[in-house]
């Protein structure tokens, strides 16, 4: 009787012993960003948008990402994260549908992490990933110098540029690496006004995709140090075509193909019908006969143009104001009156 006393008071112990604590479950491992490959060198400043990816976890069902401008990862520092997605992120790596700023911190502006779901649970947070965006490079001045064009090196992540031209005291915007000196030459076309330009140029990035308040919607790299470009005296006489130019050089005796949007660089002043004038307009077709016009160009003074984001010039209408421009540099406006030959407006695009 006693045994079993002792028996059912053990039995008795053993029911109330508290149950074992569930541990949390280890947290992913290996994350990184990259711009290419998974297996790139790990990297901790990219100049564009970089895509994420980490050790794959044991019996992983789907996986929880997010991207924040703080350690902390709480709500108002959430830049995206899967929650978003209308559907589980199942593989180890990430493509955000977002383009981020350039922005640096100390010492990281964006952080990373990730968590795994499993059948027993969800994991702890991976350890944060840090990392800046920013330029890899300024803008440099590239050579040979063209007559009414200044050009630059391309920076990758960028969206567009400024374009400072000094002495003008104008900035101005393109998307592509070529700008014209239209400024200098417009209704002055002597060397005491083109022989000599002086400019500086940076670089923006624009974004895409649903950001945040807080985030910049454009960032802008450091101006470049003045660069100075020479100009040969204007030429006269009939025109011709002479090259296009962005990061490479195309003409009729070495075609090259672009893969960003030209300048056009021509001579002389003097079209087929024999008159003479000193603005320019360039037109783009598809065709040899030039019947199937594609591209309008803003009209200018200088032997070259290159598209622009801002612009056109505002062009004098009176006499007066001719006499004004022949000694100033214009500043942006409307050429509104414009005429082909044979009387048909145009409007630049």
């Amino acid at each position: 009787m006693f045994a079993r006393f002792l028996t059912l008071l053990a039995l008795a112990a053993i029911a109330y012993v508290p149950s074992a604590q569930t541990a949390p479950l280890f947290a992913p491992t290996g994350l990184r960003a990259f711009l290419l490959r998974a297996d790139e060198p790990v990297l901790d400043s990219f100049p564009r948008t970089p895509s994420f990816a980490w050790a794959p976890y044991d019996n992983a069902r789907s996986y929880d990402f997010e991207l924040a401008t703080g350690r902390s990862f709480d709500e108002s520092t959430i830049v995206w994260s899967t929650a978003t997605r209308t559907k589980p992120l199942q593989v180890p790596a990430v493509a955000i549908p977002i383009a981020l700023p350039w922005m640096t911190g100390d010492p990281y502006a964006l952080y990373a992490h990730v968590r795994a779901h499993t059948a027993t649970g969800v994991t702890r947070w991976s350890a944060p990933f840090g990392f800046n965006m920013r330029w890899k490079s300024l803008p440099q001045q590239m050579l040979p110098d063209i007559a009414g064009l200044v050009r630059w090196k391309p920076v990758e992540g960028a969206t567009s540029y400024e374009v400072w031209f000094v002495d003008a005291g104008k900035v101005i915007t393109t998307t592509t690496n070529v700008a014209d000196e239209r400024e200098y030459y417009t209704f002055h076309q002597g060397p005491t006004w083109t022989a000599t330009v002086q400019w500086r140029v940076r670089a923006m990035r624009k974004l895409y995709g649903a950001l945040p308040n807080g985030l910049p919607v454009v960032s802008v790299g450091p101006w470049t140090q003045t660069f100075v470009s020479q100009n040969p005296a204007f030429s006269t006489g009939p025109m011709s075509l002479l090259e296009t130019a962005s990061n490479t050089l195309s003409t009729d005796a070495a075609p090259n193909a672009h893969s960003l949007t030209p300048g056009f660089a021509f001579a002389g002043d003097t079209s087929t019908n024999g008159l003479s004038g000193r603005l320019f307009r360039v037109y783009v077709a598809t065709d040899r006969q030039c019947v199937n016009i594609v591209f309008k160009g803003a009209v200018v003074g200088s032997p070259a143009y290159a598209p622009r984001t801002s612009g056109p010039l505002a062009l004098p209408t009176t006499s007066t104001a001719i006499t004004a421009a022949e000694t100033s540099y214009l500043v942006d406006g409307s050429e509104s009156g414009t005429f082909t030959a044979d009387y048909r407006e145009v409007t630049s695009n």
